[in-house]
């Protein structure tokens, strides 16, 4: 999904661990796929790697909200779901860690491609506090999502709009 947070529009999306185990030093890392066309006419598949604010956590026990800021240094600033259709973009995922009981390194890949990337919409909260001070995971919302009371800013030269 991209929406704002902060007041910055942030593309986010996020992954969990529903095994009984914890998933050590996990790394994440994500690309931007996208066409492009060269000066000699020719088409190039350019893959640009996006930085987020966080790449890598120690265990991985409950879910990560993994969270890429669009701003002028972002290969997605100034794009709109119509100019990313229009790339054929798509963003590439590759999470790697060791999974802790079976001291083995895991691994889970997952490609996304312009039409899957929601606009203007955020996650729904699934972290929890309850009465006992204990914190629930609720793994039923995992794949859900709402849209925003406000659409994010615009973000460069064209808007997001056109494209939810």
């Amino acid at each position: 999904v991209i929406g704002p947070m902060n007041g910055q529009p942030t593309l986010s999306f996020r992954l969990g661990n529903a095994r009984a185990n914890q998933i050590v030093n996990a790394e994440i890392h994500i690309s931007l796929v996208r066409t492009e066309h060269t000066t000699e006419g020719r088409t190039f598949y350019r893959m640009v790697d996006l930085a987020i604010s966080r790449d890598r956590a120690l265990t991985l026990s409950r879910s990560w909200t993994v969270l890429h800021q669009i701003d002028e240094r972002s290969p997605l600033w100034g794009e709109s779901a119509a100019s990313l259709a229009a790339k054929e973009a798509e963003l590439q995922v590759m999470v790697v860690g060791l999974d802790d009981t079976f001291m083995q390194q895991v691994h889970a890949s997952h490609r996304y491609d312009a039409r899957q990337i929601l606009w203007d919409h955020r996650h729904v909260d699934i972290l929890s506090e309850l009465e006992s001070g204990d914190m629930l995971l609720d793994l039923r919302k995992f794949h859900e999502v709402q849209p925003v009371i406000a659409p994010a800013p615009a973000s460069g030269p064209s808007p997001s709009a056109g494209g939810h």
